[in-house]
């Protein structure tokens, strides 16, 4: 036993099954941020499968996260291209389109995801976003976040829904 260096894992300087030098130290030598290492795992993985629609949305997900909206929306139509239909694709355009101030062209994108699947939660919980915050339409945002608490009663936006529902209201009945 030996103390460990800065870098170093438990066992070492190597870890078992990765390759070294796939992911750049940071300026500073600091070991690169989570959210760069999932990055660079979905590259990789779009890199190896170029058309596999999951490895796609699963960068997309990942340039989202890191707060790179272009890059993830490049992404996004990337898989457009493979799966035109794709509603997690659609619907997160539609959510990047309202979080640029297009909250109309978001909703209308939104509107054909649910035309085609209705009880899509995602979908459901974008368009009642949308509604509320960016068009100012409380009953419709009301309609769609009921609706999104129906189908995903424990949905991983329940409390936003809640909480826009409860905001929905109150100006419904101002």
């Amino acid at each position: 036993m030996s103390p460990r260096g800065p870098g170093q894992t438990i066992t070492g300087n190597s870890v078992a099954g990765s390759r070294s030098g796939s992911v750049p130290a940071s300026p500073s030598g600091e070991p690169p941020a989570p959210g760069q290492l999932a990055i660079t795992a979905a590259q990789d993985q779009v890199q190896q499968h170029p058309k596999d629609v999951g490895a796609h949305l699963a960068l997309a997900d990942a340039y989202a996260a890191g707060g790179e909206g272009q890059l993830a929306a490049v992404e996004y139509l990337a898989v457009l291209q493979l799966d035109p239909g794709n509603a997690e694709a659609n619907t997160n355009l539609a959510l990047l389109a309202f979080e640029v101030g297009r909250a109309a062209q978001g909703k209308a994108m939104v509107d054909r995801v649910l035309a085609a699947h209705p009880d899509y939660p995602e979908a459901l919980y974008v368009r009642g976003l949308i509604n509320l915050m960016g068009l100012k339409r409380p009953q419709a945002a009301e309609r769609d976040l009921i609706a999104y608490l129906s189908v995903a009663p424990f949905g991983s936006h329940r409390t936003a829904a809640v909480t826009l529902l409860a905001l929905a209201q109150t100006q419904d009945h101002r």
